[in-house]
């Protein structure tokens, strides 16, 4: 079993040249613009937050999951700024790489830049250059079925290779599909959408000497805040999954001091057939087996898995069970796990799939 873990974070300012985007490692000491409702449709993948402040994060979270038998995962991070909504455990410009190998050998390697660029043209592609070693490039998010494609050709690190993820289900924000001023808060102090909900991922790399290559589900979102969020929320529930025709995403939240939110995103074939926020007994998610702590506490390990009950009404139950195959990311206040996936429409076709998932447990503050 592989997986492999890709972060990076960035302490920046930031200067802007026609469509070009430079940041440097300049903090600013002064308020920030973050943008929590979207200006234009096909904008969800683009920088949100300007400038970057103490208080501030600005992230680009990517992952792939592989559909054959080794279960192989690759989760790749890149944020921009100084709060940490992740516990990655940089303070500069830097990518880790952190995984292991079938053969159960592990790795550990990190790519430092000096600066990012970003391109954001108007006809709504997207790019990032971390420093000269890492770039990402994403297709128009107009067009049906959006590419995101990450290039690695790092010397100092001595990793190599590309990956790519197409897009089969629409973006959308917590509340609802992409749109001109949809509300994208997960949380008063937290940004969310999701640009890739569901694709084909595919990854080809070469880390000092070893290949790892994976072929499967891909998926794009990213978070951000302009304000002091450490504190402000309880714990969360994320993942998704594909089943048969079913891509499913979901989001459950507590804040601090205000009610549960819970977000539901689901496609079949393509087409939406639900992205909202529902009420806490609509949609449940509850860990099971080992480490099922409720609710979860700091350091808690991946469970044994998650059972997801979605109540469409008319329309029937959704269930879904994932099972816990591999962890990408263990830290003190979240876990990143992915697994196999069984489910589907209540009393029809049962489907088999693969899944990831986040329990975010209270930061340190």
């Amino acid at each position: 079993m592989r997986s492999l873990i890709l972060s990076a974070i960035a302490l920046l300012g930031r200067s802007v040249v026609g469509e070009v985007i430079n940041l440097d490692t300049t903090v600013s000491d002064g308020p920030v613009e973050w943008e929590t409702k979207s200006k234009e449709v096909g904008l969800l993948g683009m920088s949100k937050v300007f400038p970057v402040n103490q208080a501030s994060t600005d992230c680009w979270y990517f992952d792939f999951i592989s559909t054959s038998s080794d279960y192989s995962a690759l989760l790749i991070l890149v944020q921009v700024g100084t709060q940490q909504i992740f516990d990655t455990g940089n303070t500069t410009i830097r990518t880790s790489l952190k995984g292991t190998y079938a053969d159960g050998s592990s790795f550990t390697v990190g790519i430092n830049a000096e600066d990012i660029t970003f391109r954001e043209p108007e006809d709504k592609t997207f790019g990032l250059d971390f420093g000269t070693e890492l770039k990402i490039d994403a297709s128009s998010s107009l067009l049906p079925n959006p590419v995101w494609r990450i290039d690695i050709n790092s010397s100092s690190a001595d990793v190599y290779g590309s990956l790519t993820v197409k897009s089969i289900a629409p973006a959308h924000v917590p509340c609802s599909l992409d749109g001109v001023g949809v509300d994208e808060l997960l949380t008063p102090q937290i940004a969310w959408t999701n640009s890739v909900p569901d694709g084909d991922g595919t990854a080809d790399l070469m880390i000092q000497g070893k290949p790892l290559n994976l072929k499967g589900l891909g998926y794009v979102d990213k978070i951000w805040t302009g304000v002091q969020s450490a504190g402000t929320w309880q714990y969360w529930y994320w993942g998704h999954t594909r089943l048969g025709p079913y891509s499913f995403v979901f989001y459950q939240v507590q804040p601090t001091n205000d009610t549960l939110k819970t977000m539901a995103y689901i496609t079949k074939d393509g087409k939406p057939l639900i992205a909202d926020c529902v009420a806490d007994d609509v949609l449940t998610i509850e860990s099971y087996g080992e480490n099922s702590i409720f609710p979860p506490v700091t350091g808690t390990p991946a469970p044994s898995g998650l059972t997801i009950r979605y109540d469409l009404g008319c329309e029937g139950i959704f269930n879904i069970n994932l099972t816990t195959q591999g962890v990408l990311s263990d830290t003190l206040i979240q876990v990143f796990a992915y697994g196999t996936t069984v489910g589907g429409m209540e009393g029809e076709e049962v489907y088999h799939g693969n899944g990831t998932y986040e329990v975010n447990q209270p930061p340190v503050v």
